[in-house]
């Protein structure tokens, strides 16, 4: 729960300091800071989903953790398909 409300945290200050480019700076695009906020989420909501999954067999809980690895390689992948599609 600590590492899901620490992630959940960084989140949070990421959200505010791109929101309206406040703390960064200007050319970075609309579409590089939803990703980033949308990728700064996997980590907290893999280790939050985890929790209950530990009541039942923790071994397999510890294995759920490799997603927070394995989602942001899908995501990386799928947002280089969706830029590509689109310069076509």
């Amino acid at each position: 729960a600590t590492i899901a409300m620490i992630g959940i945290t960084s989140a949070s200050m990421r959200r505010y300091a791109t929101q309206v480019h406040r703390i960064i700076i200007a050319n970075v695009t609309d579409e590089a800071i939803v990703f980033a906020r949308r990728r700064s989420l996997v980590t907290p909501l893999v280790f939050a989903a985890s929790i209950p999954i530990a009541i039942v067999d923790a071994d397999v809980a510890k294995y759920f953790w490799i997603l927070a690895f394995v989602i942001p390689r899908f995501m990386a992948r799928s947002r280089g398909k969706r830029s590509s599609r689109e310069t076509d």
